[in-house]
């Protein structure tokens, strides 16, 4: 069996990539789940956690969703600006003025 470099590598940075992903984003949900009890922003850190956990894991992904739309049901945008859904499907095409001639 022949030693594959790039196979090797590819595993090391995937299993790396999951390491930390799973580490950080536990320590933050933790966080934010210890200042439900303390003072501090728990409801910035949980869904935080929930996100960079979502990264690897389709359980925190599923539920960070949840919270995301209960939230976006419970507070809609107060202005056109601050709806994020609202974006243009396609850019603007150039103006025959533009053009030089």
């Amino acid at each position: 069996m022949k030693f594959s470099f790039r196979k090797h590598a590819h595993n090391t940075y995937r299993f790396t990539r999951f390491l930390v992903i799973t580490i950080v984003g536990t320590t933050v949900l933790l966080l934010g789940v210890a200042l439900i009890f303390l003072p501090g922003p728990a409801f910035i850190f949980i869904p935080l956690g929930l996100g960079i956990l979502g990264l690897e894991f389709p359980w925190a992904k599923r539920l960070y969703k949840k919270i995301r739309d209960k939230i976006k049901a419970k507070y809609p945008p107060q202005h056109k600006e601050d709806n994020l859904e609202i974006a243009p499907k396609h850019k603007a095409k150039p103006s025959t003025d533009d053009l030089g001639s």
